[in-house]
């Protein structure tokens, strides 16, 4: 989390010496860091993951609609309830479906009903206006706790990348960085891209560029 110039965010020196795009940028983290009600050291340190949102084809009014709701209401997923989900119990084993039908079911784990007032958001995101029209989406996913290594910090980002696209007809690129990857969908030609992950995630994978077939596979 630094403007180009490698000024951090809360030090003394970033107003100075720098550009003007690079003083967009500043301020545009700024906003983001009061959407989270944290100080500039706090904001800088954690190890958010950052998910960016590309329809398939294009929006229309009405899938922007739902996708902005979609992202607005996105939670954490308890990995414990989700296996819980997918366990298949007979006489003799317990077994996992993961056929697509459980996953495009999961919106009770996936999406929060409307935050209560003054109930902070632990996923960093914009939120607009209602009436307000807009068309790209992003959002920073926190790890599960302060002191998550890398790999603890890449798994529900990733868990997510491979399955928005299965419930809603979005690509989705999964990286560390806080700008993005991609301006446009057409850019990528895969469904899901994740950007630097963990070797660990990498080693599951196996690829860092995933096609539409590949996703439920993943």
């Amino acid at each position: 989390m630094y403007s180009s110039n490698k000024l951090t965010l809360h030090g003394a020196d970033a107003i100075r010496n720098i550009c003007s795009v690079c003083g967009m940028e500043i301020m545009l983290r700024q906003l983001l860091m009061n959407e989270g009600s944290v100080v500039g050291g706090n904001f800088e340190a954690r190890r958010l993951r950052y998910l960016y949102f590309y329809p398939t084809y294009f929006f229309t009014p009405e899938t922007l609609t739902i996708f902005r709701d979609i992202q607005d209401s996105l939670k954490g997923i308890s990995i414990t309830e989700l296996r819980k989900e997918f366990q298949q119990r007979d006489s003799d084993s317990v077994s996992l479906d993961l056929s697509p039908e459980h996953w495009q079911g999961l919106q009770d784990l996936l999406l929060a009903p409307a935050r209560p007032e003054g109930v902070r958001d632990r996923f960093l995101r914009m939120h607009f206006p209602e009436k307000e029209p807009i068309t790209f989406f992003f959002m920073g996913v926190p790890p599960p706790g302060r002191d998550s290594k890398d790999a603890e910090a890449w798994v529900l980002p990733a868990l997510l990348a491979l399955l928005l696209p299965i419930c809603v007809d979005v690509k989705v690129v999964a990286s560390e960085t806080s700008l993005p990857y991609l301006n446009e969908a057409d850019e990528m030609d895969e469904t899901v891209l994740i950007d630097g992950a963990h070797a660990a995630i990498g080693y599951l994978l196996g690829d860092n560029r995933i096609n539409l077939d590949h996703v439920l596979p993943s």
